[in-house]
């Protein structure tokens, strides 16, 4: 498809802001949370990597079950009058890959709703250390490798794009204000 329609992409992702679910960057989100509170008796190394991951699990595990329905329902929609397989069959398929999707950590991150994931996320740490980390703190937090390389190509080709129809739009507007280019 990319070869007929240039810069045309499908996220790896259910939304963009699923690129945002980054152990890591979360972590460190929370550590520079915790560091702005005054002195207290929580230290900032009482958030890890591994408690993030472990949080994480929990909150989508509360989910499987709609991100289940929603992805059978939206399948089957999409399967409807298509193709020639049972209804069954396509529902079947359709739960054996989101198995597979689930076991992999990373790619059950790719297909939770990022908002509800988030927000979940955010009542544990309220809970646990009295902070919430924002999508803005997270993205400070990321660094170039958390970012997933089919994700850094849209932006690259977004940049591509925004600054080509800049380029262009100045250049109409130099052209309307002198038509002589003066």
């Amino acid at each position: 498809m990319r070869l007929t329609v240039p810069r045309f992409h499908i996220l790896g992702a259910k939304e963009i802001e699923n690129y945002l679910l980054v152990p890591d960057a979360i972590a460190r989100a929370a550590h520079e949370r915790l560091r702005e509170r005054p002195a207290g008796n929580i230290e900032p190394d009482a958030v890890s990597v591994s408690s993030i991951e472990r949080t994480l699990s929990k909150c989508t595990e509360e989910v499987k079950a709609e991100v289940c329905a929603q992805i059978i329902a939206h399948r089957s929609e999409f399967y409807n009058g298509r193709d020639s397989r049972d209804r069954a069959t396509v529902v079947a398929e359709t739960i054996r890959n989101l198995d597979s999707d689930w076991v992999a950590f990373k790619r059950r991150l790719a297909i939770v709703p990022r908002k509800q994931i988030l927000t979940s996320l955010n009542w544990e740490l309220q809970a646990a250390f009295n902070i919430s980390v924002t999508p803005t703190q997270i993205i400070r937090h990321m660094a170039v490798d958390h970012v997933d390389q089919t994700f850094r190509d849209i932006l690259v080709d977004l940049n591509a794009f925004a600054s080509a129809h800049l380029k262009s739009a100045l250049f109409q507007e130099r052209a309307y204000r002198d038509p002589l280019g003066r």
